[in-house]
């Protein structure tokens, strides 16, 4: 009997921490589709994906933000620019306003994507393109009038915290 207690409680204490992470990825989801629908995320961006040769492993500190209407951007460019005022190919560096914002969710299964489009102005015209899945991970792509596309990788971190779901059934 005691030997069954034993296996029971350890049994169960094995399985409590794979129902608290559970928690929260739940909690994780909710957080992430929040950040969206407020229009208030940081992408923390890991990866670079240039049109032509390898993906490139990126240092920390390289980010997309987006504030209600407002964009600030760091990211490195790795691609041919073909008029670019002296000096200033080192990336795409932007804090602007966003223009045409436009975001849908897609549900398949019980997966949800969101993708995002949006344009914003600098020195040049860009198309930002952003796939945000569920778990934060996200796909940006940036079409410009003077550069070759470009491509990233990187995670959201989410600026909005959702309610817990106890608190939504209160």
């Amino acid at each position: 009997m005691k030997r069954k207690l034993t296996f029971v409680l350890a049994f169960a204490l094995g399985l409590f921490p794979v129902l608290m992470g559970a928690q929260d990825k739940e909690q994780e989801k909710r957080d992430v589709l929040a950040s969206l629908d407020a229009r208030r995320y940081v992408v923390e961006v890991d990866w670079a994906i240039p049109m032509s040769g390898k993906n490139i492993s990126l240092s920390p500190g390289y980010t997309l933000e987006v504030r209600n209407d407002t964009l600030v951007v760091d990211l490195p460019f790795f691609g041919r620019a073909t008029s670019l005022p002296y000096g200033d190919g080192g990336g795409i560096k932007l804090d602007t306003v966003l223009e045409d914002y436009k975001s849908h969710q897609i549900t398949s299964g019980k997966n949800i994507r969101t993708e995002i489009s949006f344009n914003a102005h600098g020195d040049d015209h860009f198309r930002f393109f952003l796939v945000v899945f569920e778990d934060g991970s996200t796909n940006i792509s940036v079409n410009s009038n003077n550069r070759t596309p470009m491509g990233y990788r990187g995670r959201l971190v989410p600026q909005v915290t959702a309610p817990l779901q106890e608190e939504l059934l209160e």
